[in-house]
């Protein structure tokens, strides 16, 4: 059990997780290069993870409109009351307190090496407070909107990363296998979700906190579970999602409970397990968001309130292809995707969702949404 324990976290000893935090750290160091950026203040947590390795905790509530990870030459310096989640390449000397005061976050930034001196500072997820605590650090600084840039940085994934991301896939594919064998009928969706949580426990696997991981497919797409029971029939969307060491990664399927009541069910499976096909086929370097949409539509797909397809690394990633989002947008070798089917018929809706890696020769599938369950 200890040793599952240790492998959801970023300091188990299967994956050198140093060489990938300092892989990161080299390419974002690149990006600043070749932006001609003097330091990087980032905001949102996922980015503050990706440049520091910190380890991110779920909370709930109010932060600080205050600055979260300051980047200055090859020093990484961030916000943190304490060293525990902090990697040991960042020595106390780079950690600076958080401060609700304005002036009192702007004393603590000033203290960071060559901050005052910068002369154009490239900003991700910053709030306005952040502007005005930065116009007073460094006075007559050309503020750059790097998010775009950001995102290119963290979107394509080395090999290392992809192995981290196939090791919660397959977490994520024994938690769905246990909640396949628990389906039947007079069983619940919160009784699912229960088997589900159990399995991710004996892994010692976090859980996401962005959803649900069970629902009837006839609620719609973003429902929740529920304390009624399934009945021979019901369609069931089953759709767990884990993080390993900082990345994420999701499968997702339907199930029939118990016997189908009508026979056109498995023909529903069938359109929405080849609709899926399609996109992942069109999943190529180069490839557009606009035609992973055609893909998507010249199988018969319909728009559905959902991306179709998005990126998924430490946290959600660009690209997000949905109707109306990222049709400009193109793929890259090494990007990590979350591909999903949402398909309504005359006999229900059916999910699926399947975690694609993009190579060069192609896509290729990370996880298997059809899992055999556990006996």
């Amino acid at each position: 059990m200890t040793a599952f324990v240790q492998a959801a976290l970023p300091d188990g000893n299967a994956i050198d997780f140093d060489a990938i935090r300092a892989d990161r750290r080299r390419r974002l160091f690149e990006a600043m290069a070749d932006t001609g950026l003097d330091a990087l203040v980032l905001g949102r947590p996922n980015d503050i993870t990706f440049a520091s390795g910190i380890r991110s905790l779920f909370t709930t509530g109010g932060r600080p409109f205050s600055v979260g990870c300051v980047v200055v030459g090859d020093r990484v310096h961030v916000l943190a009351d304490h060293d525990d989640g902090v990697p040991s390449e960042l020595p106390l000397e780079q950690l600076f307190g958080r401060a609700w005061n304005p002036v009192n976050a702007a004393a603590h930034v000033a203290g960071i090496p060559g901050l005052a001196g910068a002369r154009r500072i490239g900003v991700a997820g910053a709030s306005r407070r952040v502007a005005e605590v930065l116009s007073m650090v460094a006075p007559g600084a050309e503020l750059v909107d790097v998010r775009a840039r950001l995102a290119a940085v963290r979107s394509p994934k080395s090999a290392a990363e992809v192995a981290v991301i196939e090791t919660a896939a397959a977490h994520a594919e024994a938690a769905l296998a246990a909640m396949c064998a628990a389906l039947r009928p007079g069983a619940t969706t919160r009784e699912l979700v229960a088997r589900g949580l159990e399995r991710l426990g004996e892994l010692g696997t976090p859980v996401v906190p962005d959803g649900y991981l069970a629902s009837r497919t006839a609620r719609g797409l973003t429902a929740g579970f529920d304390d009624v029971p399934l009945r021979d029939g019901d369609l069931v969307r089953i759709t767990p999602s884990v993080t390993y060491a900082g990345y994420d990664a999701t499968v997702g399927c339907t199930l029939v409970t118990g016997e189908p009541s009508d026979g056109r069910v498995n023909e529903l499976g069938a359109r929405a397990g080849s609709a899926l096909d399609s996109v992942i086929a069109a999943c190529r370097p180069g490839a557009s968001g606009a035609e992973l949409l055609a893909a998507w539509a010249a199988a018969g797909g319909r728009p559905f309130s959902a991306p179709l397809v998005h990126g998924i690394g430490i946290g959600m990633e660009e690209p997000i292809v949905g109707m109306g989002l990222g049709a400009t947008q193109r793929l890259a070798v090494g990007m990590v995707l979350a591909v999903q089917a949402w398909w309504e018929g005359d006999v229900g809706n059916w999910h699926l969702r399947e975690l694609v890696h993009v190579t060069e020769a192609g896509p290729r599938r990370l996880t298997r949404s059809r899992p055999t369950p556990e006996p």
